[in-house]
Order: C-alpha cells, then structure tokens, then sequence
C-alpha cells in the first residue's frame, strides 16, 4: 500500500499552487547549461522535494543542461547529514 503522502505529491508544475515564484527561480537557477547550487528551505510538507524533483525532470529535457535522462535524484536533509548548527 501507498503512503498518503505519495498518492497526493505533484506530479506537475500545474499541481504545486502559489509557488509561482519559486518555481521561476529554480529552474532559472538549475535548467541552464551552469545549473548553480541552491538550498530549498521550509517546513515539512510545503512541496519543496516534490518541486525540485520536477524541477529536475524539466532540466533532463534541456540538451545542453549537464543532466542527462538517467540523472538520478539525490535528497539531502539535515537529519540524514547530522547538521548541528553548534558546530560539534
């Protein structure tokens, strides 16, 4: 059985509703040729992954973009890099 959380995630960038902005951004920021670095930031269920992921998707599309069709997805978070803003 499918967790809720996957059933309801965006699977288009007409599903994510008033991140219009965002959206803009990140793919001005990932969909060029440079693709720059960048930190997605919020609280838990605003969509963040869900738009990066198609973000990503949109960038595989471009040819001259360093992601090619096999790029795989890679999910960082400061749980899972034990971030510790003390610095210890």
């Amino acid at each position: 059985s499918e967790p809720l959380s996957e059933k309801v995630r965006p699977t288009a960038f007409k599903d994510i509703v008033g991140q219009e902005d965002g959206i803009k951004a990140l793919k001005a920021a990932l969909c060029g040729p440079n693709p720059q670095h960048v930190i997605i930031y919020g609280p838990p269920g605003v969509g963040k992954t869900a738009a990066a992921r198609l973000v990503l998707e949109e960038a595989k599309k471009n040819k001259r973009s360093p992601f090619q069709e096999h790029s795989a997805f890679v999910e960082l978070d400061a749980t899972t890099a034990r971030f510790d803003e003390r610095g210890i």
